[in-house]
C-alpha cells in the first residue's frame, strides 16, 4: 500500500490529508509505518499517530508534538527497565 500525505494551514489550523492506492477500506486507523518524504528515513511512529496533529491550531501543534516525542522516549525507557 501507498499513502500520499499533505499537510496544510487554514485559519490557523493544522490539517493532514491523504490519499490512497491499491486499497479498498472504509474505515481504517492506518496502522502503517510512515517515512519521511525528504530523506526516506522510517519514522518512530505509526500514520495513526502522527494524525494526532490533525486539526490542531498552530499554538497547539508544539505541544502535540511533545507528546509525539514523548511516546518515544517512554518506549526507550521501558526497553531499558
Amino acid at each position: 500500500m501507498h499513502e500520499d500525505n499533505r499537510t496544510y494551514i487554514m485559519r490557523d489550523r493544522l490539517y493532514m490529508d491523504h490519499d490512497e492506492e491499491k486499497l479498498d477500506t472504509i474505515d481504517h486507523e492506518c496502522d502503517l509505518e510512515a517515512y519521511c518524504r525528504g530523506c526516506k528515513a522510517l519514522l518512530p511512529w505509526a500514520v495513526y499517530q502522527i494524525r494526532k496533529l490533525d486539526g490542531a491550531t498552530l499554538s497547539e501543534a508544539p505541544a502535540v508534538i511533545a507528546e509525539l516525542l514523548a511516546e518515544i522516549q517512554g518506549d526507550s525507557q521501558s526497553a531499558i527497565a
